[in-house]
């Protein structure tokens, strides 16, 4: 059982009007990452963000504490669906099934020319998924994990070089328990230093190789080390 608590960040008064009617509203759009669906975070952090990023599309200015609060919330809703029907596109069989169906589409004219319209294609070939060939059967929630900032790694010597997403698309809305509003205030704090370092960029840093000095009297083999300025 996937039985968790999840994060959407809101307009305030679409908020309010979700807790009201203990009904998530749902995004439809070709644009939306993983379909039509009404969408989570697993982390408050990106549900904060998200707001953040709101408020300052709107107003054209960094938030304060104050006005992001009066004018967005972030709300926890209670997730509780079987596993099995959980399309974790993280999953190497489901990711498998996904691949398919794009090389398929994209094969055929008539949404080639509809990918050719978008940037990214992952809603439209899930939208198809559900809509026309019977994935919403079988499955109640779409999840999948995002790379972010990948660049900022580039200098860096690690697998690891990004920076984790994980979304949630609720295609059927029967499975969220409960929703309520999350007392985020105190954490403004936090979030606001998390987010100063979400964007690691490692190209900003100078990595020279620098060699040991040779020592007399020893057998201590030269080898480099890495310096980091």
């Amino acid at each position: 059982m996937f039985n968790e608590h999840l994060y959407h960040g809101t307009g305030r008064e679409r908020g309010d009007r979700m807790l009201s009617n203990q009904m998530m509203e749902v995004s439809v759009g070709e644009h939306h990452w993983l379909g039509d669906g009404s969408y989570f975070f697993d982390e408050q952090l990106y549900a904060y963000k998200w707001i953040s990023d709101m408020y300052k599309n709107k107003f054209r200015q960094q938030p304060q504490n104050k006005n992001l609060i009066e004018n967005y919330s972030i709300l926890d809703a209670h997730i509780k669906v079987e596993k099995k029907r959980l399309l974790d596109l993280s999953k190497a069989e489901y990711k498998m099934m996904f691949d398919q169906v794009y090389t398929l589409m994209h094969k055929h004219q008539e949404y080639s020319n509809t990918f050719d319209k978008v940037a990214i294609a992952d809603g439209i070939v899930i939208n198809y998924m559900f809509n026309n060939l019977g994935f919403d059967e079988d499955f109640d929630v779409v999840s999948a994990l995002f790379i972010q900032n990948s660049r900022n790694y580039s200098a860096v010597g690690t697998r690891l070089g990004y920076m984790p997403q994980k979304q949630f698309c609720i295609k059927n809305l029967n499975v969220i328990d409960v929703i309520e509003e999350v007392n985020y205030i105190d954490s403004i704090p936090s979030f606001q230093q998390q987010l100063s370092n979400l964007y690691y960029n490692g190209a900003e840093q100078s990595f020279n190789k620098v060699k040991r000095p040779k020592r007399r009297g020893t057998h201590i083999p030269k080898k480099g080390y890495v310096v980091i300025k």
